[in-house]
């Protein structure tokens, strides 16, 4: 090692003493020896605890002193502590979460009949002590990601152009695959989405940061939330729309490469077909993009919106997850734009998307869940009275469907239609009307 365990004393007793006073000195000198110090921090529980201490009581102090600028003029010393900062928390974080990952190699060594229950006792003791200690390092690296930090850099030194940006992208990406959270891990989870979105906005980084989600989603399907997670609070924060639109075409370009176009081409004839069903095996990739633009549609719609006709192209896919997707799309922007006069076009066209398309499409999932979502319509009182007849016309259809499943859902479909059908109320008050000229007159009730 570059530094040996008497350094290392000196250096972290200073630290200690001028942690409060002088936290940039101590970030600056953490960050000197962080090559050789963090191999002392991953060897040592000893030094891990008090470095671990060090680095929360300094990064807190340096978020205070940002916070209140207290130095005048010192642009340059806050970029550097900011940087510095940013590196010993990313640094830190792989080290525990290495630490995590490594656990389970280690209770695979049983050990002798006599110490197996105290080393397993040990092992669950650090276990422990490593998630907790992550989840407040991730809870503080969400403060400090928090401040104004562009404001220390201005035309001449851009804060994009500094190469952390990156590397804190891949550590919330290592952490995410390396987890299956669950849901008492919503926290870690918020503060994961909360740093990703944040890194990617701040560095701007957008078009690198969703080659690499995208790939993590080909491969692991409990990553969409999270990143959905990341994508909205990133359009939110920002406002603006350019990771969204980036993730938008790449799944759209995933989705639709070649060889699936071709066999999409190749079934299309199908897809009106009700006979026919779909029997092709469905990529787990796209079921999970699926997922991840369902999570999209309901939070953030109305940033839909301007690239629903690239959604649509999505309507080729074999996936019957991603057609359903786009279905729930579909619906939750209707519900959005009914309010709204502008999209009255918008929701023409989409109305009659799922009534001619889904109500026809090849896979008895789709057609069912096609007339489900309109029941939800309809008793939402979200159907346009000029689609009542062709959506009638269209249930009726499907009541002679050859799936038991969506002949049901469609009797289901014309009862709400009776039910919800928006001369009900014109109808009621006429015979009310009629009831009060009879009262009147005749003195009849």
């Amino acid at each position: 090692m570059g530094i040996s365990k008497e350094e290392l004393n000196v250096l972290l007793k200073e630290c200690q003493l001028n942690k409060h006073n002088n936290p940039s000195h101590c970030l600056s000198k953490l960050h000197t020896t962080i090559d050789d110090l963090i191999v002392h921090v991953e060897r040592s529980h000893e030094v891990r605890k008090v470095f671990g201490g060090l680095l929360k009581d300094v990064i807190q102090d340096e978020i205070q002193s940002i916070s209140s600028q207290q130095q005048i003029n010192a642009d340059e010393i806050y970029r550097q502590m900011i940087l510095f900062s940013l590196d010993l928390l990313c640094r830190y974080l792989l080290v525990l979460e290495h630490l995590i990952m490594n656990n389970d190699q280690q209770q695979q060594h049983i050990g002798t009949p006599n110490n197996k229950k105290q080393k397993r006792s040990d092992q669950n003791f650090h276990i422990d002590w490593y998630m907790n200690e992550r989840d407040e390092i991730l809870y503080l690296f969400t403060n400090f990601i928090k401040l104004d930090l562009r404001q220390f850099w201005h035309e001449t030194e851009r804060l994009e152009d500094q190469e952390i940006g990156n590397t804190m992208v891949d550590v919330c990406l290592t952490i995410i695959r390396n987890n299956q959270f669950s849901s008492r891990a919503r926290t870690m989870k918020d503060y994961l989405s909360f740093i990703l979105a944040l890194s990617i906005g701040l560095f701007r980084i957008e078009e690198d940061s969703s080659m690499k989600i995208i790939q993590m989603l080909q491969i692991q399907e409990h990553t969409a939330t999270i990143y959905s997670a990341a994508i909205i609070c990133h359009v939110k924060h920002f406002r603006t729309d350019t990771l969204l639109e980036r993730i938008i075409n790449d799944i759209c370009h995933i989705c639709l490469s070649p060889s699936i176009i071709q066999s999409s081409i190749s079934n299309h004839s199908c897809r009106s077909n009700t006979s026919i069903s779909n029997t092709q095996t469905e990529p787990n990739s796209s079921r999970t993009m699926a997922k991840l633009l369902d999570e999209l549609s309901i939070h953030i719609s109305d940033h839909l919106i301007i690239y629903i006709n690239r959604l649509l192209d999505l309507f080729d896919s074999d996936c019957l997850q991603m057609r359903n997707c786009l279905l729930n799309v579909c619906v939750n922007i209707i519900r959005y734009c009914s309010s709204l006069s502008q999209y009255k076009e918008l929701r023409g066209e989409l109305f009659f998307l799922i009534i001619d398309q889904y109500f026809l499409d090849c896979n008895v999932h789709v057609r069912s869940h096609a007339i489900g979502l309109c029941m939800n319509l309809v008793e939402s009182k979200l159907i346009p009275i000029k689609f009542y007849c062709h959506l009638t016309q269209a249930t009726l259809e499907r009541m002679n469907d050859t799936s038991c499943i969506v002949r049901k859902h469609a009797i289901q479909l014309a009862t709400k239609l009776l039910k919800f059908n928006p001369y009900t109320d014109r109808v009621k008050k006429q015979k009310i009307v009629f009831k009060n000229f009879f009262f009147i007159k005749y003195n009849v009730k």
